[in-house]
């Protein structure tokens, strides 16, 4: 959601900073902007909510970005049963690394925050969404994928919730869905 220009205000936003940016960064800018339907304190904001999140984690952490040409025929030759076991392992160590090098403490908010944030709108993994259904709250992580992916992110939650939260899930997927609620 776009915020407005009064949203963004000295109350929200205490701290100013004072940009001088090369021409054609600034043209760039401009561009997208334009594009977006936005300020350019909104994508600046952006940009350094993208750092605080992800980008400087990342650095650190020694991340490959590939594309989906790239990352299909990798994951595509793996058999199940591997996709599943490194699912498991990673799902076991990796957030609650990421959480702890972030500063967060482990609770359902960060984990929601974790694959909101880091997973979905910064990483690429899936999109994110979040919705009550009766008494329940559901979470749904759609993406392009293929069955593969839904394996490996199903077996990887299935593993973080357990391990950081000790939460069992209820959880079903699809060819690029995962779909999933906690067990009262």
């Amino acid at each position: 959601m776009t915020k407005t220009r009064e949203e963004f205000s000295q109350d929200n936003y205490p701290n100013e900073v004072l940009l001088s940016l090369q021409e054609s960064w600034d043209n760039i800018l401009r561009q997208d902007c334009e594009e977006l339907g936005i300020s350019k304190e909104d994508l600046l904001i952006r940009l350094v909510r993208k750092y605080v999140y992800f980008d400087r984690f990342t650095e650190r952490e020694h991340t490959i970005n590939l594309t989906w040409q790239s990352f299909f025929p990798i994951i595509d030759k793996i058999a199940e049963v591997d996709i599943k076991r490194a699912a498991n392992a990673a799902g076991r160590t990796v957030p609650r690394n990421l959480l702890k090098w972030r500063g967060f403490e482990i609770s359902k908010s960060s984990i929601e925050m974790l694959m909101e944030e880091v997973y979905s709108r910064y990483g690429g993994w899936f999109n994110y969404r979040k919705f009550e259904e009766g008494t329940s709250t559901i979470y749904e992580l759609s993406h392009l994928y293929g069955e593969k992916w839904s394996i490996y992110l199903s077996n990887y939650v299935l593993s973080m919730f357990k391990s950081l939260l000790d939460l069992s899930l209820n959880l079903e997927y699809k060819h690029n869905l995962v779909r999933f609620w906690i067990l009262d």
